[in-house]
């Protein structure tokens, strides 16, 4: 195998450098020809011998133009960090960074640059230049910077405190403005600290532990209440949120923990819960009031009833059958014209009853509605004759009459209970 050809040989013009019949030299022109970063050949005082094919697309140059118009031609000389890099080379030899280069129509664009200076062929010092157009690399750094703030932004406004946490040694390594609202502590407090001193004793600490561990294990978040302690020592529950968040093999990352003060709506919880116990009981109060009232409506209202009937049973059986009687003893007119009278008022006060009186009882006539009360009282047909100074017989017939006017003639029907039902 031929022997690698010395820095003096690669140093020598690109021309001549190809007529060597070295094939580690056709090799090493073949990469500097293909390469896809821009390569240049310079001296120190930065006069361009060298321009590759990438070097005249990115510059928008042909080479002899790059050479003609040296670094000048291609380097933003404005770019503050210009100064530096020349020191940095001329110090060390080598330079590594990123400058701004321009094309050959103004357009200035971010660049990657390698340079290091070697001697050529005749021991004069040179410059080989490596760029590489980083306007993509610039953009994509740009947008990820961005990105970061309105997450940092995203983190900070936040009410509820964000922990992230090594989920192995649960110490903190990052946590949000709220964080330090909401447990009193400041950040450079709780960075770096394991997570027990914000939980209520080392027991509660190791159950928080050992459940978030159990959940891990089947799924990648747990969210749950959990008491918590503030750095003043004040006890308050907390709605708590752990998401795992694992790398490509799966092993876990970090612990996201969020937590939410539930302390306002705790409160309020139990708050409605009571009032609602408190409304319950009333409730059930007013429910046994409403029926002890409908008791004493229906009672009243049976009452009226009895007092309305008996009324009317008093003025229908009572009285307006002996004023029958007193007509059919004899009297003169103006008697007779006062017994109608008082026969007409009597009417008009029971009028407002008896339409409440069952159909079967309307159909009565006087002498059976008072031979019927008198059967309810329990009156037997001689008891009654002589009461009402009438024959068994006629108090029989009008029996007879008011048992086929309700319907029960001929049946098993005690007329007494039947009428006890009705009046």
């Amino acid at each position: 195998m031929p022997d690698k050809p010395s820095c003096k040989v690669l140093a020598q013009p690109i021309e001549t450098l190809k007529q060597h019949n070295d094939p580690l030299s056709h090799y090493y022109c073949a990469i500097i020809d293909n390469s896809m970063d821009a390569i240049l050949l310079a001296s120190t005082d930065c006069k361009i011998f060298f321009a590759n094919q990438a070097a005249c697309e990115l510059f928008q140059m042909t080479e002899q133009d790059i050479i003609d118009g040296g670094c000048l031609a291609i380097v933003d000389v404005q770019d503050p960090r210009l100064p530096l890099a020349i020191k940095e080379r001329t110090r060390t030899g080598k330079f590594r960074g990123d400058l701004n280069f321009k094309k050959k129509d103004g357009t200035i664009f971010p660049g990657e640059i390698s340079a290091s200076i070697f001697n050529n062929a005749d021991g004069k010092e040179m410059t080989s230049i490596s760029i590489r157009d980083s306007t993509d690399r610039r953009l994509l750094e740009q947008k990820i910077e961005r990105s970061k703030i309105l997450l940092e932004r995203v983190y900070s406004s936040l009410n509820e405190a964000v922990f992230v946490v090594d989920p192995k040694t649960r110490v903190i390594i990052s946590c949000n403005d709220a964080a330090e609202k909401i447990f009193g502590y400041p950040k450079a407090e709780m960075l770096g600290q394991n997570t027990e001193f914000i939980h209520i004793n080392k027991k509660r600490y190791h159950e928080f532990g050992k459940k978030v561990s159990q959940v891990m294990e089947t799924r990648n978040m747990l969210q749950m209440d959990f008491n918590m302690k503030k750095k003043d020592g004040t006890v308050f529950p907390t709605e708590h949120t752990v998401k795992n968040v694992r790398d490509n093999t799966g092993l876990p990352v970090i612990n996201v923990s969020v937590v939410r003060d539930i302390s306002f709506q705790k409160t309020a919880a139990d708050s409605i819960q009571a009032k609602q116990a408190e409304l319950k009981i009333k409730a059930e109060r007013l429910k046994e009031l409403n029926s002890a009232l409908k008791v004493l409506l229906e009672q009243r209202d049976h009452e009226k009833k009895n007092i309305e009937a008996q009324l009317s049973e008093s003025i229908n059986g009572f009285i307006l059958p002996y004023m029958d009687r007193i007509r059919e003893l004899g009297i003169n007119d103006l008697q007779n014209e006062y017994i109608k009278i008082l026969e007409s008022n009597l009417k008009e006060i029971t009028k407002p009853y008896n339409h409440r009186q069952s159909g079967e009882l309307r159909s009565l006539t006087p002498s059976e509605l008072r031979i019927a009360n008198l059967v309810k009282q329990g009156y037997r047909i001689k008891e009654i004759a002589l009461k009402l100074n009438i024959s068994p017989r006629t108090v029989e017939f009008h029996r007879d009459n008011t048992r086929a006017k309700l319907g029960i003639k001929g049946k098993k029907i005690n007329l007494k209970t039947f009428l006890s039902n009705l009046l």
